[in-house]
């Protein structure tokens, strides 16, 4: 009778450990979880209402000499840079330096379709200039030598055709972005980089953030990484020269100065209110002015990834919950920071979440075991948001296991599921998780989706 006393103490008391985690405790754990999988390895930092809730380095920013990522650790931010590149044109449009309704002919007299494409064009990738490559060895002819204007204008005069006229479609436009730091340089007198320092580096006070990151020499300076290491074996990326990406991607920084960045757009300190709502306005595919948009459970987030040379980044912002996250990599291929990303959010929420495992290999069911798996699962409303399906149905194809999911009445493509234990699935095409509950009776009543990191709940329908 003491032995069961003693364990049942024992589990109550893990139990209380597990309840009693504070919100810190459980973004700790969950970035611990993933550095353990091999699954990050960089620096991160959360913050809420003014206050840091985690800042902290995981794994190494140099591998081969073991050297911790720390939070003053630099990384290469890639196109991160666009959220500053995109205040610094609304700063000078505040100014009436120059108009977001400016046609490129203003800047670039002989420049193609210059006349039917403005700026706000190119902030929002609705110009219809080609995808190219600022990192190809076009850009950067010998060495990864220095890109400049001319260049870019090269590039541009015998480049193909728009892809589509002006205003009327979305595509990604690196170079659109390149176009308007050159925009920046001529209306200020200033470089894009001196330009960065003066309206945002030195008013926030960002002294570990900067562009030459090739010649930079830093004791804190990551090494950056193709992919993780594979036993022994280790690759180490090639440093992208800054000027390649220019003003699409060429800032390094830190995850402390980027947490003043978005203080300073939390105060206003940039640009105004009014600027920021323009830019957080979706034009086309969930973009604003430099920023991704999003609706998560009836919040908006703002963000924006990086992804250079052996560096990913991710920079998510909630404004109205005054709610600023930064993951900073020094491994290119790790294609887990939105996954990371939105456990984090959950954990901030309080919505449901799931920490990391190591993968299971799949089991066989029977038919009969399949089938009760089978029917129409609805969304909780509660955790409905713009991009999670209102209808998931399960249905049975010969000895298979079928998921379509439907938003609106329109119905996605088809899955197979496989069963990897009798209360997990896994939809392995597209990365989505099922967790099964069942009532007191056996029976399965609702279902678990997580995808990219948010668990969200469906009650199978009677």
């Amino acid at each position: 009778m003491p032995k069961i006393i003693f364990a049942i103490s024992m589990a109550l008391g893990m139990l209380c450990r597990v309840f009693s985690q504070t919100i810190p405790q459980k973004l700790d754990n969950l970035l611990n979880a993933y550095a353990q999988l091999n699954q990050f390895n960089g620096t991160v930092l959360i913050a809420k209402n003014g206050k840091i809730l985690l800042e902290k380095g995981y794994g190494f920013q140099d591998i081969q000499a073991k050297t911790p990522c720390t939070t003053k650790t630099i990384y290469q931010i890639a196109s991160v840079t666009k959220t500053f590149t995109s205040a610094l044109v609304l700063k000078l449009a505040e100014q009436q330096k120059l108009s977001l309704s400016d046609k490129l002919t203003r800047y670039y007299l002989n420049l193609p379709h210059g006349d039917s494409i403005t700026i706000e064009h190119l902030l929002t990738h609705t110009s219809g200039i080609p995808s190219i490559s600022l990192d190809t060895t076009e850009i950067n002819k010998e060495n990864n030598k220095l890109a400049n204007e001319s260049i870019m204008i090269k590039a541009l005069m015998k480049g193909p055709a728009l892809e589509f006229a002006p205003g009327s479609n979305w595509n990604y436009s690196n170079l659109g972005y390149a176009l308007l730091g050159y925009i920046i340089q001529k209306v200020t007198g200033l470089s894009y980089y001196d330009a960065l320092r003066h309206y945002i580096f030195q008013p926030l006070q960002m002294t570990h953030s900067g562009f030459d990151f090739i010649h930079l020499a830093d004791s804190h300076k990551a090494t950056g990484y193709y992919t993780y290491p594979m036993g022994s074996k280790t690759e180490v990326a090639t440093i992208l020269d800054s000027a390649g990406p220019f003003a699409a991607g060429a800032i390094y920084s830190t995850v402390g100065d980027l947490y003043k960045w978005h203080k300073g757009l939390q105060d206003n300190q940039v640009i105004s209110k009014t600027s920021q709502e323009k830019a957080y306005t979706v034009y086309k595919n969930r973009y604003g002015y430099g920023w991704v948009v999003d609706s998560l459970f009836h919040t908006r987030v703002v963000s924006h990834g990086g992804d250079i040379w052996g560096f990913k980044t991710n920079f998510i912002r909630v404004p109205s919950d005054d709610i600023c996250i930064v993951l900073l990599s020094n491994i290119e291929d790790n294609e887990r920071l939105t996954t990371i990303t939105n456990k984090i959010l959950s954990i901030l929420y309080q919505w449901p979440y799931s920490l990391p495992s190591p993968s299971k290999p799949a089991i066989q069911l029977s038919v009969e075991s399949l089938r009760q798996y089978t029917g129409m699962y609805k969304v909780d409303p509660k955790y409905s948001n713009a991009m999670s399906p209102e209808v998931l149905e399960i249905k049975l194809e010969g000895t298979k296991l079928i998921a379509q999911a439907s938003r609106h009445s329109r119905k996605g493509p088809q899955f197979e599921i496989t069963p990897l234990t009798e209360k997990y699935l896994v939809l392995k095409e597209i990365g989505a998780e099922l967790e099964v509950v069942r009532d007191k009776k056996g029976k399965v009543y609702k279902i678990f989706s997580d995808q990219f990191g948010l668990k969200i709940p469906y009650r199978k329908v009677p």
